[in-house]
């Protein structure tokens, strides 16, 4: 299964790459504090949202770097 971009594929924009990372802040507080606290069911969710974003932000840059480099290829 390969995902290649097509080539009309756009870049992603910097401002949602920002956010991904910034809502990691959130989960990773809700760690802290069920950590602090020994909520295992925050625990696992938070941990959850983090991977979560976490793979959001991986495929964004992923995606923008084939894109530049197809469009440097043409």
């Amino acid at each position: 299964m390969n995902f290649e971009p097509t080539d009309d594929d756009q870049k992603i924009s910097l401002f949602y790459i920002v956010a991904y990372s910034l809502f990691i802040l959130v989960p990773v507080f809700a760690l802290y504090k069920g950590w602090q606290s020994g909520n295992i069911i925050a625990i696992i969710g938070s941990s959850v949202a983090i991977l979560g974003f976490a793979f959001l932000l991986t495929v964004s840059i992923r995606h923008n770097r084939k894109v530049n480099k197809k469009n440097k290829n043409r």
